[in-house]
């Protein structure tokens, strides 16, 4: 059975949806620009499983918040077909990549396929609530 819920995510006074859906890779009901969170499996086998979301191109401006290196998503990575990417939080690139500043351009299996990392957020983001790696929504 899937369930979607519907949340506002309140932040530096900006406001951004997101759904929550039981079912991975599916977007749900979420407007488009938003989000939705699901949990990922992160790394090679045995992986972690993590909290995250699949974001939309208007999401992180909403929450005004930009990676503390690297970028946030671009056009062309919103599209099929292109090479996969992934934003990850603070917490996994200390603990995955011990803070490696080379860490954009490195992969990171996210259930079970490579993406490549395009930026870090800063420490302490993590929204939706707990989040620590976010998709594009497609």
């Amino acid at each position: 059975m899937k369930r979607t819920l519907l949340v506002a995510v309140l932040l530096t006074s900006q406001a951004a949806a997101c759904s929550k859906t039981d079912s991975p890779g599916d977007s749900g009901n979420a407007p488009p620009g938003t989000c939705v969170s699901e949990k990922f499996a992160i790394g090679p086998a045995p992986s972690d499983s993590v909290p995250g979301a699949r974001i939309g191109a208007a999401f992180l401006t909403a929450v005004a918040e930009k990676p503390a290196l690297g970028r946030v998503f671009i056009p062309g990575d919103y599209q099929g077909g292109t090479t996969p990417v992934v934003l990850i939080s603070h917490d996994v690139w200390s603990d995955r990549f011990r803070l490696d500043a080379r860490v954009i351009g490195q992969t990171l299996e996210v259930n079970g396929a490579p993406r490549t990392i395009v930026g870090v957020m800063p420490k302490g983001f993590a929204v939706p609530a707990g989040a620590k790696v976010w998709l594009p929504r497609q």
